[in-house]
């Protein structure tokens, strides 16, 4: 996607149109979620093997000190988090057949404090056939 270039310093104004009121010369200010960002979390999916996990960690600043305000803190960015990353896997899981994954918020010292993502085996889609003993195994059917 191409950048749109800042006009060369335009002067700030307000027009009314109608009933309208809208604010002119403001430049564009750069997208924070870019492309690159994007293609570089496509390619984590792409990667990840079945049964594989990653951690996209929630830190809570320093300057809460409350224990309470502390946990409800995590609770609200991880809530952020989960949202940003089940509509980056579901996106993915759609265009990409073959994947699906499962989100945990975690916040303990095994797991980590965040949100993890699991790569699981998707579920087989309703009235596809199921393969038979000789069809995409190789070991013999039983008797």
């Amino acid at each position: 996607m191409a950048k749109t270039p800042a006009p060369a310093a335009a002067a700030i104004a307000t027009v009314s149109v109608g009933k309208f009121t809208f604010d002119t010369g403001f430049a564009i200010p750069t997208a924070a979620r870019t492309a690159a960002k994007q293609s570089d979390d496509a390619e984590k999916l792409m990667a990840m093997p079945i049964g594989a996990s990653f951690l996209e960690a929630v830190t809570v600043p320093d300057t809460v000190t409350d224990p309470a305000e502390r946990e409800k803190t995590f609770k609200e960015k991880a809530k952020g988090v989960t949202n940003r990353l089940s509509g980056l896997t579901r996106r993915f899981a759609k265009k990409n057949a073959g994947y699906a994954f499962a989100l945990r918020t975690v916040n303990d010292d095994q797991m980590g404090r965040g949100v993890r993502v699991f790569r699981i085996e998707p579920e087989p889609v309703a009235g596809a056939p199921t393969p038979t003993a000789t069809e995409g195994s190789t070991a013999p059917a039983s008797a």
